[in-house]
C-alpha cells in the first residue's frame, strides 16, 4: 500500500497515520485508552475506527436520578468513573478525585460516549457484567429512575446493535422495574457463553413478582446453567428451572406434581448441582403424605429424602427447612453422607424401599392432589360436582378473576379410578371414583370459611347403557357420594356458607345430606330441577319431590329465592310466603292458598310464578275440581300472547300506596303474582271483543261445557271455525283416547288416518298456494267427502295444528303410530321440508309420544332419527323400519341402535333393509324380523343361548352366512324339505327348567334362520335334543 492510500487522523491540527496511532494503542493499558479517547475527537475517532479489545473483565455500573458511577477491569487495570448531572449538561471525575471537568451534554449520553462504546469493540467474554439502578421508596424518585433506566438501556441496546456478534458475557446481574427492561438486555448476550443470571426486581415494599411469561421464552433463559433470582418471586411453574444446573428463586407455591417432575428431571442430569427453592406457603403435609418420613433430620432441616443416580454412589437429596418453606435439591456423594449409614449396601437396600414407598403413595394421589396449591384454600367461589354411574366430575372456581376455571373427572376403571385434568390423564390405583373425588372434595373443603357463592350438585346427568343394572348402579353410587359428603360436612367446625343451593334431588333424604350443614342466613337460593333428561326412560313422566322435611328447616324459612324446575312439589303456600321471589310447580292449590297469596303481597313485595297440576275449591282432599281463577271474580284484563295461551289479569289496590297487587293466569295452568304501579293497569275493553270471541276468552265456562258435549270429530271442526276457537280448544286439554295414527306425505298434501273411540277419521291436507284445502273422507259413505278451506294458513303448518291437538292429551297411549313418505322419492327439497318441520315439532313438545307401535316408511338412517328419539321409551314395544323405495337397500343403523328406545323395544321388524351389527345390539328383543349382512357361528351360539334364557323368537335372513364349524359345534342336524321345495336343517335344544318346550333352530337354503320355541311334542321322532 502506497503512502497516499494510508489513512491519516487529523490530531491537534497534525495529521498522524492511523497505523501509527494504531502502534500506540498497543502498548496502552485501559486506562490510558480512556484517557485518549477524552483528549480530543480525532483520538476519539481513531479508536472507534481501530475497534482494540480492551479485554475488560468486570463492567459495573451503578444508576440513579442524579449520577452514574461506572468501574471497568481489564488485567490489573481499574478504571472508575462518575458522570453526575448539571443543569447544563454533565460533571465527570474520578472518585476521590477534586478534578472534575464539565460536558456540555445529557450525563447518559456523556457516559455511553466516553465508555459503553467500548464493549462494542470487546471480542473476549466479559466475565461479570452488572447494572445496578438505584430505586428508592420515594415514589417520585422510582419514577425518575424508571425514566433513567429507559433512557439508558435505549442508549445501550443501541450501541449494541452497532456489534457484528453478540455480546459475550459469563455472569449477568441487573435488577428492574419491568421485565422488558432485562428482556431487551438479554437478547443482545450470545446464549452459549452466558453461564449465571442474578436478577432482581425493585422497588420490593413486600416482594415483587417476576413475569415468566416474557423471561422463559427467552433462548437466554434456556441456555443459562446458573440462576438467582433473589428476593424476587417468579409467577411461573417451578417446572421452568428443570433444566438449571444451580438456581436460587422464591416462588408464591407449588404443587406437589412439580416437585416430582423436578426430581425425575434432575435425577435424569448428569451436570446438576443444586437447587434451593423458597415457597411463600406450601403444605408440608401433603409433601410428607407421598415421600414419607426423612431418612435424615438435623436441627438444620425438619428432613432429608435421598434417591439414587443411576451412577454409583451418587444421590440426589432433597432436604425441608427448618421453618418448612425452603427446599434444596442438591447432588450428593457416598463420602458426604456415609457417616450415617452402616454400608453402601445398606443404604441401597433402604432407599429401594424409599423409592417402592414413594410410588405405592404415588399412585393413591389424583391429579387434583398433584395439582392443588395452597391458594385454594378459602378462594372458593363457586364449586359443581356431578356423578354417574360410571365417572364423575369436580370443577371450581377462585374469587379471582386471573384464576382460570378448573375441572377434574374421575372415570371407573378395572384397576381404580382414570382421573383426567386437561391433557393428563392418571390411574389413581385401589381407589373407585367416588372416593378418589370425595378425598378431592374433602380437600377443598375443609379450609373454607368464606362464602362460597354457587354450590352445585347434579346427579347422573349422564344415561348409563346398562338398562339391566342402570337403577342399582344409580342407586349405589348416588348413596355412596351423599352418604360420604355429608361426613365432610358434619366434620366442619362451622356450617359451610353458600349463597346458593343448585340440586337435582329425585328424593327428599337426598337433598336433607346437604341442605342443613349449610350456614342459615347465608343461603340465598335454593334451586331444584329434576335429574331426568329428554330421552331417558320416563321422561314424559311427572316427576314429584317431597318436601314435608325441608320446609321445617331454618335454611329453607331463611332464603329469599327458589326455584323448581321439572319437579312438582306438595307444599300449602304458606311454606313460600318467606321467599321474595319463587318460581316452582304446585302438586296442588286451593281457595284459601290463592287467597292467602294475595293477602301476602299486600303487605309485602314479592314475586311468585307457579304452575299447578290440580285446583281444590276448598282443600287437597276434595276431589270436586273448579275453575281457579272463579276465586277472583271477572278479570280485569283478558288477552293471548304470542302462543296464543289466554292470560286473564286482576288488579287489587294497596292502599295508599299507588300499587296494585297483580294476579295472572295463564291458560296453561300457570299463575303469577307480583307488584306493579296501578299506571301499568290495563282493562279490558269488551268492545274490542264480539261474538265467538268473547264465548272463548270471557265466559270460558260455556266454551268448557261445549267441548264436554263434544266427540273428537265435532272438535276438529269446531277448530276451523276460527282462531279464537282453535285456540281456546289447543290450550284446553280434551279427554279422548286415539287408538292408531296413520301419516302419509306426498310432494302437495298429507294425509291422515286416525282411530279413536267413535268413528275413524281419514283427512287431507292440500297446498293451495297461502292457504290450506282440508279434506275430509266419510268412511261410512262412498264418494262423500267435505271440503274446508282454511285462508292464510299452509298446509304444513295446518297439519302440525292439528297433530299437536290428537296427541295433545298427556295420558294418551296410541297403539300405533305410522308415517309414510311413499311419493316423494324424487323431491328430496319437500322431503327435507317435511322432515324438518316434524322433527322441529317434536323437539316442541314438552312431552314424548307414547305408542306401543312405531312403523316408519323411509329411505334412510338419519330420516329415521328424526323421528325415533321422540318415542317415549317406556311404553314403546315394537319397532317397525320400512324401505319407503321397496327393494332391498343397505341401512346403516349404529346411532339408532344407541337410543334408549332402541334398547328398550320388545319386538323389530325391518322390511326391504340389510344391516350390519353386532348381535348383542339384538339379543335384548324378545322378537326379531330382518334381513343382516352376515351371520357367523359365534353369532348363531348368542343368538341360542339368548333364546335359552328368556323366550324369544327371532327370524332372520342373511345375505352371507358363515358355515364353518357349524356341524362339530351345533351337532347333526335334522334335515328335511319343506312343502315349498326348500331344503332345512333344525336343531332342538333343551331350556332350563322348562320340561315342555324345546327351542327349535331351522336354517334354510335361503339362507334364512329362525329360533323358536316350541312343545316338545312337536319334535319329530328322528329330532335330537341337544343340551
Amino acid at each position: 500500500m502506497g503512502d497516499a492510500e494510508k489513512k491519516v487522523v487529523s490530531i491537534g491540527g497534525f495529521d498522524i497515520p492511523e497505523h501509527i496511532i494504531g502502534i500506540i494503542l498497543e502498548y496502552c493499558h485501559l486506562k490510558e485508552i480512556v484517557r485518549l479517547g477524552k483528549v480530543s475527537k480525532g483520538f476519539r475517532q481513531a479508536i472507534g475506527f481501530l475497534r482494540p479489545d480492551l479485554r475488560i473483565t468486570l463492567f459495573d455500573l451503578e444508576l440513579d436520578s442524579l449520577e452514574i458511577y461506572c468501574k471497568m477491569k481489564s488485567g490489573p487495570d481499574i478504571v472508575e468513573m462518575q458522570y453526575m448531572k448539571h443543569p447544563r449538561g454533565c460533571i465527570v471525575k474520578s472518585p476521590g478525585s477534586r478534578k472534575e471537568h464539565f460536558v456540555d451534554r445529557n450525563f447518559i449520553l456523556a457516559f455511553t460516549m466516553d465508555n459503553f462504546g467500548f464493549l462494542c469493540f470487546q471480542t473476549t467474554p466479559v466475565e461479570f457484567f452488572r447494572l445496578n439502578f438505584q430505586f428508592y421508596s420515594d415514589d417520585e424518585k422510582i419514577q425518575d429512575v424508571e425514566l433513567l433506566a429507559n433512557e439508558f438501556l435505549k442508549q445501550s441496546i443501541f450501541s449494541f446493535q452497532r456489534r457484528q456478534t453478540p455480546f459475550q458475557v459469563h455472569n449477568f446481574n441487573m435488577n428492574f422495574t419491568h421485565e422488558y427492561q432485562v428482556c431487551n438486555f438479554l437478547r443482545y448476550l450470545d446464549q452459549t457463553v452466558l453461564q449465571k443470571l442474578e436478577l432482581h426486581k425493585r422497588y420490593l415494599p413486600l416482594y415483587e413478582k417476576v413475569s415468566s411469561t416474557e423471561l422463559s421464552s427467552m433462548l437466554q433463559w434456556n441456555y443459562v446453567d446458573d440462576l438467582n433470582l433473589g428476593d424476587s418471586v417468579y409467577d411461573g411453574p417451578a417446572i421452568d428451572f428443570a433444566h438449571f444446573d444451580r438456581a436460587k428463586v422464591r416462588l408464591e407455591e407449588v404443587t406437589l406434581q412439580e416437585l416430582i417432575v423436578l426430581k425425575d428431571a434432575f435425577l435424569a442430569s448428569s451436570t446438576f448441582e443444586q437447587f434451593e427453592l423458597e415457597l411463600i406457603s406450601f403444605n408440608e403435609n401433603l409433601f410428607l403424605d407421598v415421600f414419607g418420613p426423612p431418612l435424615l433430620f438435623s436441627d438444620e432441616i425438619r428432613g432429608k429424602w435421598l434417591f439414587e443416580y443411576g451412577a454409583h454412589k451418587r444421590f440426589l437429596s432433597i432436604s425441608l427447612g427448618s421453618d418448612g418453606t425452603i427446599i434444596t435439591y442438591r447432588r450428593e456423594n457416598w463420602n458426604e453422607i456415609a457417616e450415617t449409614f452402616t454400608t453402601l449396601t445398606a443404604m441401597e437396600s433402604i432407599l429401594e424401599d424409599v423409592e417402592m414407598c414413594f410410588r405405592k403413595e404415588l399412585s393413591k394421589k389424583s391429579l387434583f392432589m398433584m395439582n392443588v396449591k395452597e391458594s385454594v384454600k378459602n378462594r372458593l367461589h363457586n364449586i359443581h360436582v356431578y356423578i354417574n354411574v360410571e365417572n364423575a366430575g369436580l370443577s371450581f372456581e377462585l374469587n379471582t378473576e386471573s384464576e382460570a376455571n378448573q375441572a377434574y373427572y374421575y372415570e371407573d376403571h378395572e384397576d381404580g379410578c382414570m382421573n383426567v385434568f386437561g391433557k393428563e390423564r392418571k390411574l389413581v390405583e385401589d381407589q373407585d371414583f367416588v372416593t378418589v373425588l370425595l378425598m378431592d372434595l374433602e380437600f377443598l373443603l375443609k379450609h373454607q370459611t368464606s362464602t362460597v357463592s354457587n354450590l352445585k350438585i347434579y346427579l347422573h346427568t349422564k344415561i348409563s347403557d346398562d338398562l339391566k343394572n342402570r337403577d342399582d348402579q344409580q342407586k349405589f353410587a348416588t348413596n355412596k357420594f351423599l352418604t360420604n359428603f355429608k361426613k365432610i360436612l358434619e366434620s366442619r367446625d362451622e356450617p359451610l356458607q353458600v349463597k346458593t343451593f343448585h340440586m337435582n334431588p329425585t328424593s327428599q333424604e337426598q337433598v336433607l345430606t346437604v341442605l342443613p350443614y349449610l350456614e342459615q342466613g347465608i343461603l340465598e337460593t335454593i334451586h331444584f330441577e329434576s335429574s331426568i333428561q329428554h330421552g331417558s326412560p320416563g321422561d314424559s313422566e311427572k316427576v314429584y319431590l317431597e318436601i314435608g322435611e325441608i320446609v321445617k328447616m331454618k335454611q329453607w324459612k331463611e332464603a329469599k329465592r327458589l326455584f323448581v324446575v321439572g319437579l312438582i312439589i306438595s307444599t300449602p303456600v304458606n311454606n313460600l310466603l318467606n321467599f321474595q321471589t319463587a318460581v316452582l310447580t304446585l302438586q296442588g292449590i286451593t281457595v284459601d292458598g290463592l287467597e292467602i297469596l294475595e293477602t301476602a303481597l299486600q303487605s309485602s313485595s314479592k314475586f311468585l310464578i307457579f304452575d299447578y297440576v290440580d285446583f281444590y275449591a276448598t282443600d287437597q282432599n276434595d276431589t270436586n275440581q273448579n275453575r281457579p281463577y272463579d276465586t277472583f271474580g271477572r278479570p280485569s284484563n283478558v288477552y293471548k300472547d304470542n302462543e296464543h295461551r289466554v292470560i286473564k289479569t286482576w288488579y287489587f289496590p294497596i292502599d295508599g300506596s299507588g300499587q296494585d297487587v297483580v294476579i295472572e293466569h295463564r291458560s296453561d295452568k300457570k299463575f303469577t303474582f307480583y307488584r306493579a304501579s296501578s299506571n301499568t293497569r290495563k282493562i279490558l275493553n269488551k268492545t274490542e271483543w264480539s261474538g265467538l270471541v268473547l264465548l272463548a276468552n270471557v265466559v270460558p265456562e260455556v266454551m268448557e261445557n261445549i267441548l264436554k258435549k263434544l266427540d273428537f270429530r265435532s272438535i276438529l271442526v269446531l277448530r276451523k271455525v276460527c282462531r279464537d276457537f282453535r285456540s281456546f280448544i289447543d290450550d284446553t286439554i280434551i279427554e279422548y283416547k286415539p287408538r292408531k295414527l296413520a301419516i302419509s306425505v306426498d310432494f302437495n298434501s298429507i294425509e291422515t288416518r286416525f282411530g279413536y273411540i267413535g268413528e275413524p277419521i281419514h283427512l287431507y291436507y292440500k297446498d293451495d298456494g297461502n292457504d290450506c284445502i282440508l279434506v275430509r273422507e266419510n268412511t261410512e259413505k262412498e264418494n262423500n267427502h267435505s271440503k274446508l278451506s282454511v285462508k292464510d294458513l299452509d298446509y304444513f303448518s295446518a297439519f302440525f295444528t292439528d297433530l299437536n291437538t290428537i296427541l295433545g292429551h298427556p295420558k294418551s297411549i296410541l297403539n300405533e303410530f305410522s308415517i309414510a313418505f311413499p311419493f316423494i322419492t324424487d323431491n328430496q327439497e319437500i322431503a327435507e321440508r317435511m322432515l324438518g318441520r316434524l322433527k322441529e315439532y317434536l323437539q316442541s313438545r314438552n312431552r314424548m309420544i307414547s305408542v306401543k307401535k312405531v312403523s316408519i316408511k323411509a329411505a334412510q338412517q338419519s330420516e329415521f332419527m328424526h323421528i325415533l328419539p321422540y318415542i317415549n321409551p317406556k311404553h314403546l314395544e315394537i319397532i317397525e323400519l320400512i324401505n319407503q323405495n321397496e327393494r332391498e337397500d343397505r341401512l346403516v343403523v349404529y346411532e339408532i341402535s344407541k337410543l334408549f328406545q332402541w334398547k328398550m323395544a320388545k319386538e323389530l321388524v325391518v322390511k326391504n333393509f340389510v344391516f350390519s351389527l353386532p348381535v348383542e345390539k339384538l339379543t335384548h328383543f324378545l322378537k326379531i324380523e330382518c334381513c343382516v349382512d352376515t351371520i357367523t357361528v359365534a353369532d348363531l351360539v348368542r343368538l341360542k343361548d339368548a333364546c335359552l334364557q328368556f323366550p324369544k323368537e327371532f327370524s332372520l335372513e342373511c345375505k352371507t352366512f358363515d358355515t364353518e364349524d357349524l356341524h362339530e359345534i351345533f351337532g347333526k342336524p335334522l334335515r328335511e324339505i319343506t312343502p315349498e321345495g326348500k331344503r332345512t336343517r333344525k336343531w332342538f335344544y333343551k331350556i332350563p327348567n322348562d320340561s315342555e318346550s324345546v327351542l327349535q333352530l331351522v336354517m334354510d337354503s335361503s339362507p334364512s334362520i329362525k329360533l323358536t320355541r316350541i312343545p316338545i311334542s312337536s319334535v319329530p321322532q328322528k329330532g335330537i335334543i341337544g343340551d
